[in-house]
Order: C-alpha cells, then structure tokens, then sequence
C-alpha cells in the first residue's frame, strides 16, 4: 500500500470513529434527559398515597437517582423548581429530536401573551381540558389554574416543516394534574400532538 493510500484510509478510519464517538455521547444525553421523562411516566403508574413516602429530587440527592429508579422511590418538584422545568424542557427538546429528527427549542413561560396564539398540546388529559377551554375563550377558575404545573412555549428551528396554518408561531405546552393531584404526562402526544407540514419528512 503507497504513503498516500495509507494516509487516506487512516483519514476514513479516523471519521468513522469520530462518528462512532458523536453516536455513543448523543445517545448517552438523550438516554439522561429521556430520564426525566420516564420517572413522570413511572410517577404516574403510582397510587396517590405512595408519593408520601417519595423523596424529592434536588441538587444534592439528584445521583442517588440512578441507583433506585426502578423503586420509583423519587419525585420531582416540577411545579416548584425553575431548574426541574428546564430539565423537563431539554428532555422535551430530545425526546423530539430523537423520535422525529426535528430540532426544537422548549422553554417555560409564566403565562400565554400572545392573542394570536395557533396551536397547543396536552401533555396530559387535564392540560388538554384546560388547553381547549382557554382555545375556546374560557376563562379558568382559581382550582383549575392551580392545576397547570408547567406551561412551555416550543419553536421549531426550521418552520418549514410547521403546517403553514400555525406557521412561525410557537407551540404551547400544557402539564397539569388531576383532580387527585396526580401528573399523568403522555409524552406520545409530543410525537402525534405537533403541527407538522404534510409534506415534512421527519424521522
């Protein structure tokens, strides 16, 4: 083999695993923020009167996680810590990311501003309630209100996949409890829920 054919499938060796190592760490923080996640989907498999014996996550507990997340032994104060929401929402954005191969960015909002806001989903069935009494020009009761625990604003980096009905504007993320107090989130309705073009060739 010459010098220069050596050389070149060195360079070729070289790419495919710097390829390899890109695919193993973007798996790798997809699989940690999917955590998040999975623990509200596993949260919401409980009964209500376990969560009192639940330890809440915070900074100093948070990597106990790993070691009993099959125990479901621990929640997060998604209503009460700013930090949990934005983890909530980088999950969000790879959970998309990975499922449909469409870059968004997520972030919480105390309220929806905009007047001419297009498109909504339910994380849960009581956002989804609440979600199309305010699509309907409800207002919410002081109960009802109390019951939104986060409340997102999602935005397609390329609005060319987005129907054109919805356009530039952002999508509204709505997670709520229960009656009971209960979060059961449905991350399938991030996949079926957004207003993707007809013609987007998502993943």
């Amino acid at each position: 083999m010459s010098l220069e054919a050596s050389l070149t499938m060195r360079g070729i060796t070289e790419q495919r695993e710097h390829s390899l190592v890109h695919r193993l760490l973007s798996a790798q923080a997809f699989w940690i923020t999917l955590a998040l996640l999975v623990m509200c989907v596993a949260m919401s498999l409980l009964q209500p009167q376990a969560f009192g014996e639940m330890d809440v996550m915070d900074d100093e507990n948070a990597w106990t996680y790993w070691s009993r997340s099959d125990a479901h032994a621990m929640a997060m104060n998604i209503g009460g810590n700013a930090k949990a929401r934005t983890g909530l929402c980088r999950a969000i954005e790879r959970w998309i990311g990975h499922l449909l191969g469409i870059a968004v960015d997520v972030e919480t909002v105390a309220s929806i501003e905009d007047r001419d806001w297009r498109w909504f989903v339910g994380l849960d069935s009581e956002a989804t309630r609440i979600g199309n009494a305010l699509w309907n020009g409800a207002a919410l009761d002081e109960d009802t209100a109390r019951r939104i625990v986060a409340l997102m604003r999602l935005s397609f980096r390329d609005t060319r996949l987005v129907d054109e009905r919805v356009g530039d504007k952002p999508v509204y993320l709505i997670l709520a409890m229960d009656a009971d107090k209960v979060v059961r989130l449905k991350p399938q309705n991030l996949v079926v829920g957004l207003p993707l073009a007809s013609t987007a060739n998502v993943a």
